[in-house]
């Protein structure tokens, strides 16, 4: 089924089987929406907060063993509060307006303006982690590795 869809997507002109669902469900909130006044947001991988990344009291205690990429490739990540801005913003543009009609698409992405490639993401994770150590269900604190 999957291989079906990843064909269909290629054959209509979308990338990959998620930009293609994507798109059809947009398509179907268009033609649902009767009277409403739509605003669509597209942000990118959402992070934590850019204001305040660290919060106390979170940390992750699972445990991620590897994860495969070309390390010079781009991560397009945006942190939560430039999303919620973005959406107050367009709110703001467009919540007075009352016009029945796809009004504007935004994109809440990061990669244009401050690229992000995986091999930095890990090197920063891996500083954060080292230097402030995560502790598991056991109390004990969790060693990664490079």
């Amino acid at each position: 089924m999957k291989d079906l869809a990843s064909e269909r997507a290629k054959l209509y002109g979308w990338q990959d089987t998620y930009s293609f669902t994507k798109a059809i469900g947009e398509m179907i909130i268009d033609n649902m929406r009767e009277d409403i006044p739509i605003v669509i947001i597209r942000p990118s991988v959402i992070t934590r907060s850019y204001e305040e990344p660290f919060q106390d009291g979170y940390k992750d205690s699972g445990e991620y063993p590897c994860c495969f990429g070309d390390p010079s490739s781009l991560v397009d990540v945006v942190p939560v509060d430039v999303v919620v801005n973005t959406t107050t913003a367009a709110i703001a543009k467009h919540g007075h307006l009352q016009i029945p009609e796809l009004n504007d698409v935004y994109h809440a992405t990061s990669s244009y303006m401050n690229p992000l490639s995986l091999s930095q993401l890990f090197n920063y994770c891996y500083e954060f982690f080292n230097s402030s150590p995560s502790v598991n269900s056991k109390g004990d604190q969790m060693k990664i590795k490079k």
